[in-house]
């Protein structure tokens, strides 16, 4: 079995966010802006518990690194693959060596990254792939923002005590992007 590790996650890319402040005020009606401050607290807050309840970065990061332990034809991973920088290989001299970008293929709708090469005779045992991983505003699942927006109005109503874990309704949405 293939085993990866994101070594480097990245920062995440500027201005990106699961839902904007408009959208979440939108949706619970509220109307005012004197408390836009803690608002946007509630939002930045949403995003930071579904991207620690699913388990890794959904908010688009750059400069991301995986490292997987040996030679593959297709690698799928939890993360969302958004992009793919380079991909490069260790020989058995333990240099890098650089595997042009026609000799893979990213197939974003199975998230899926596919070698179109043999495995080089001088493989020296692992795969290093530099990449975006996460959504843009414009690509983020529906799910992950009526996930965001829920999670805000509990936010919202339960400012002080309110109930400790996600709500059920939450998880529910985002359970087919949750890394087990």
């Amino acid at each position: 079995m293939m085993a990866y590790e994101v070594i480097e996650v990245g920062n995440k890319a500027a201005d990106v966010k699961i839902v904007s402040l408009e959208m979440a005020k939108m949706n619970s009606k509220i109307e005012f802006e004197d408390e836009d401050p803690l608002l946007q607290i509630f939002v930045d807050s949403a995003s930071a518990e579904i991207e620690n309840y699913v388990g890794y970065p959904v908010l688009l990061r750059e400069d991301c690194v995986i490292q997987i332990d040996k030679w593959f034809k297709s690698f799928v991973p939890s993360e969302r693959l958004a992009e793919i920088t380079s991909v490069t290989y260790q020989d058995k001299d333990d240099n890098t060596q650089t595997i042009d970008a026609a000799d893979y293929t990213l197939i974003t709708g199975n998230n899926m990254l596919r070698l179109d090469i043999a495995e080089p005779e001088n493989f020296g045992g692992s795969v290093t792939v530099n990449c975006k991983i996460g959504y843009s505003e414009t690509d983020m699942p529906a799910d992950i923002k009526a996930a965001a927006l829920l999670i805000f109005a509990q936010q919202d109503t339960y400012r002080e005590n309110g109930p400790i874990k996600m709500e059920t309704a939450a998880k529910a949405k985002l359970r087919p992007y949750k890394k087990y």
